[in-house]
């Protein structure tokens, strides 16, 4: 059986500790065999010492961990608990062994072609979503937000597109 708590862009400091104490009380009732995490800068040391009474934790790592956006206090404390950490950076291996994680291994970006794949849209979906360049990402470091904006600024007659979270914080012009 598998359980999943999600996590929505919650960020406080208080839904930071309702998500530790969700997964601390599902932890309690299922005792887990193995956690995993995609991310785990949100999860407390603590709810990791937990997790890790009833079995290993691994955690799937996209980003660059060791961004001061993701690398923050709570981070440091927590990582050590991970016993096996996956990650699309290939230069965030080394980091990883070098903080003491067990095991750490590069996994390269893949996609499915079965369910990523060009469709047919209407008139109406191309004026929303058409554009010359996309790019897909959330908003939560400067310096993508700043070299998005230069970029815009700088082709003017290139239209982009920018999905993810939190661009609605910036106004590019």
């Amino acid at each position: 059986e598998i359980r999943r708590l999600r996590r929505d862009h919650l960020t406080s400091s208080q839904s930071i500790e309702l998500i530790n104490q969700n997964i601390r009380n599902i932890a309690t009732d299922f005792k887990p065999d193995i956690t995993f995490l995609f991310h785990y800068h949100y999860i407390d040391a603590e709810t990791l010492d937990l997790c890790h009474k009833y079995g290993p934790i691994f955690c799937f790592f996209p980003d660059d961990a060791f961004t001061p956006e993701r690398y923050t206090l709570r981070a440091y404390n927590a990582i050590r608990r991970i016993d096996c950490v996956m990650s699309t950076k290939s230069f965030n291996i080394s980091e990883f062994y070098a903080i003491g994680i067990p095991v750490a291994l590069f996994v390269n970006n893949s996609y499915d072609p079965e369910l990523l794949h060009p469709v047919d849209i209407s008139d109406e979906e191309a004026d929303i979503y058409g554009c010359d360049v996309s790019f897909v990402g959330n908003n939560y470091i400067r310096d993508r937000t700043d070299f998005l904006a230069a970029l815009v600024v700088r082709c003017p007659n290139i239209k982009f597109g920018i999905w993810g979270n939190y661009w609605n914080r910036v106004r590019l012009l």
